[in-house]
């Protein structure tokens, strides 16, 4: 149903969907790498200037779900944002790599790729608070990260709609 790793995986070709997959973990991170190394480096970037960093990440994770040249109609924007956070080291990628085992841990069970979405979405942003607490840094950064894993989640969740319905409906495939 759209240009996805999961639904390219369901075509039955899975070195199309490991790329597909690695391309739009690139397609988030690029954009944020090149904006940290635009305004500063990670390690001495005052607050105020995370906003730009935050708009690359939220921005490849927009443009990944509605491309222009596909009239509005991309993917999910799970692996977008998971390469978009990333690109925030070091506070975001210990997050981002355990948001990515926890979406693992879902999809074996249960081989409902929506639902280990849905879940590992939602439980970003409370990784990524918990993880710049436990490295000090200060409320404005912690703020920007949340913000930031807030509105990815919000995001992937929002796509996730007709899967959940699908799967209330019984309906839904697995992988």
């Amino acid at each position: 149903g759209n240009i996805g790793a999961t639904n390219v995986l369901r075509t039955g070709n899975k070195g199309l969907a490991a790329a597909t997959l690695l391309l739009d973990l690139i397609k988030g991170f690029v954009p944020v790498f090149l904006a940290w190394r635009w305004f500063n480096e990670p390690t001495t970037m005052p607050a105020a200037f995370y906003g730009p960093v935050a708009c690359a990440a939220f921005g490849a994770s927009v443009g990944h779900c509605f491309p222009i040249w596909l009239k509005f109609k991309g993917g999910k924007g799970v692996a977008t944002s998971l390469g978009a956070l990333l690109g925030f080291w070091p506070v975001l990628t210990i997050p981002a790599i355990a948001s990515a085992i926890l979406w693992y841990a879902v999809t074996q069970p249960t081989a409902y790729v929506g639902l280990a979405s849905v879940i590992a979405a939602a439980a970003m942003p409370v990784m990524a608070v918990g993880f710049a607490l436990l490295l000090k840094r200060s409320p404005g950064e912690t703020a920007v990260y949340a913000g930031v894993c807030a509105a990815l989640a919000l995001l992937g969740i929002a796509r996730h709609r007709a899967n959940s319905a699908r799967r209330r409906a019984g309906t839904e495939t697995k992988v």
